[in-house]
């Protein structure tokens, strides 16, 4: 999550290395892969990098993509070329199970009451802000996945995070739960505003889904 892709260079190209892992079942992308004054090259160098899911790569909209020039019309061709799939309030169904994208709630529309009633199998859902959460706890929904908060981006032991984005308060970064629902948020990768993370370092999320666990 929260990549915020610029240039190329260093810290591109060792991002590059350190996703060189095993195949998932299924690689997910929540929101701000780029930034204001992202590089075409540079982003195809990730994706390049980038381990594809077994049974699919799927990526939602963040509010840089909107705020960066990456609007759906012409990013969801340029993600298809390169074998990801754009999921804006729409979701995909698989042997037994489905995946689900939001909208971005901060600069897209995101409505899940249009289409949640529709889910038959349980369904994981990604949406870029976890202040989306509230609206996704569904019997059919037993795990969201967000990013956005950056976990803070700078947190001092006691004080806490010096600033959230909205509506993100209560779900910083980690895991989270209401009724049979898990959310799950990513601190991501890359920073916003100034090239500094202090006490909310950069993450991967890899996720062992035990379905016995989370199917209600």
């Amino acid at each position: 999550s929260d990549i915020h892709i610029r240039k190329q260079g260093d810290w591109l190209d060792k991002l590059c290395m350190h996703i060189q892992v095993n195949q998932p079942d299924i690689t997910v992308l929540t929101g701000d892969i780029v930034t204001r004054g992202w590089d075409e090259k540079a982003v195809v160098q990730f994706f390049d990098a980038l381990p594809r899911g077994k049974f699919g790569t799927f990526a939602i909209m963040g509010n840089w993509e909107y705020w960066s020039g990456a609007k759906p019309d012409t990013w969801r061709p340029f993600l298809e070329k390169h074998n990801i799939q754009l999921l804006i309030e729409e979701f995909v169904e698989f042997d037994g199970i489905c995946i689900a994208g939001t909208d971005d709630c901060l600069a897209g529309k995101s409505n899940p009451e249009h289409w949640l009633h529709k889910l038959k199998n349980p369904t994981i859902v990604l949406t870029h802000s976890p202040a989306l959460f509230p609206n996704l706890v569904h019997p059919k929904v037993p795990l969201v996945l967000a990013g956005h908060t950056h976990a803070g981006q700078i947190r001092l032991p006691k004080l806490g995070a010096f600033w959230v984005p909205r509506g993100s308060a209560h779900y910083i970064a980690g895991w989270y739960k209401e009724s049979n629902t898990h959310l799950f948020v990513s601190r991501g990768l890359g920073w916003s505003v100034a090239p500094i993370r202090v006490g909310a370092p950069p993450e991967i999320a890899w996720i062992d889904i035990i379905t016995d666990d989370v199917v209600p």
